[in-house]
């Protein structure tokens, strides 16, 4: 039991034993041996499970787009928290990253300012919300726990073992089960399977994890690899790097100019020098209906002897006249 209780322990307090920590259900487990600690054990599982499930709907996005929601997250203190009482899993297919109104020139200021008028204090914003909640929503990994569930059954094992005279007393009844079936070992050991069965896995944001500013900062920290999820200084290290990833951006931009018709000569060409020079290309923000028009091209008769090339432009510009858009990442 002290093994299981040190694990806990540096679970909750040590940031890097979390990312460590292999199956959160196993982590889980020691709420259900030790006494008193299944609420900060719980509020340290939400936010782990916050953090990994983000990571993976980030897994394939660039350091333009991340950076983007980190910046989206660390809004305003006084941001709107309504959303806070949607349901999760909320619409959406935790795909595509959206972050609107996202200026990566004017970001680092707006972060700067904000830190120095409300510092260690920060929302989501309404844009960091729009990519917050698909992500949070998206289907969790084999053996990954949506957001909020170990808490939820840690909350209502806690309230079934204060029924019983805590945790000890339960685990004393569950052992007298095993040698003698009593009615009253055998009713209280229903009450706590009853308990942790009735736990949903839908329930709201606010129900997860009910701080919508800690809830900020953990989200912003899931977008970069080497960021706590520490209060103070947070918008200050996420400025810096974007000013950093917009240096970088301007000099290679500078370097290999676009002049004329002629494609710049950059050396051994692949998609990550390309998008290290000059970033992502744009995509459909509707694929089903890019899907359907670029089969609308494909299907017509006098465009068989077209090029692959002029095929996909005009497959973009039938989406674009069905009213379909663009994005940059």
């Amino acid at each position: 039991l002290d093994t299981v209780v040190a694990e806990a322990v540096a679970f909750v307090e040590d940031g890097a034993a979390r990312r460590a920590a292999g199956d959160l259900h196993a982590i889980a487990a020691a709420g259900l041996l030790a006494e008193g600690w299944q609420e900060r054990l719980g509020e340290a599982l939400v936010e782990e499970g916050l953090r990994r499930t983000m990571a993976a709907a980030l897994r394939s996005a660039g350091e333009a787009r991340r950076l983007a929601v980190a910046w989206a997250m660390l809004g305003p203190p006084d941001a709107d928290e309504a959303w806070m009482d949607e349901a999760l899993p909320a619409p959406g297919d935790g795909g595509q990253v959206l972050v609107d109104g996202f200026d990566p020139m004017a970001a680092p200021a707006e972060l700067d300012a904000l830190e120095a008028a409300s510092p260690g204090r920060a929302r989501p914003t309404a844009a960091g919300v729009a990519a917050l909640l698909p992500m949070a929503s998206a289907p969790p990994r084999s053996g990954q726990p949506r957001p909020g569930v170990l808490r939820a059954q840690l909350q209502a094992f806690a309230r079934t073992a204060g029924e019983a005279g805590g945790v000890q007393a339960l685990w004393r009844c569950v052992d007298a089960l095993m040698v003698d079936d009593d009615p009253r070992h055998r009713q209280s050991f229903q009450r706590c399977v009853d308990a942790l069965r009735r736990t949903d896995n839908a329930m709201s944001v606010r129900a997860a994890l009910p701080d919508a500013e800690r809830l900020a900062f953990v989200a912003a920290a899931a977008c970069l690899p080497d960021l706590e999820a520490s209060c103070r200084g947070m918008r200050t290290r996420v400025a810096a790097s974007l000013r950093e990833a917009v240096a970088r951006r301007r000099a290679l931009v500078c370097r290999y100019a676009i002049v004329g018709a002629e494609f710049p000569r950059i050396g051994a060409q692949s998609q990550v020098t390309m998008e290290a020079i000059w970033g992502a290309p744009a995509y459909p923000t509707n694929p089903s209906a890019h899907r359907e028009a670029t089969l609308h091209v494909m299907r017509q008769p006098t465009l068989a002897s077209a090029t692959v090339t002029m095929r996909e432009a005009l497959a973009d510009r039938e989406y674009r006249r069905r009213g379909g858009r663009f994005a940059f990442p």
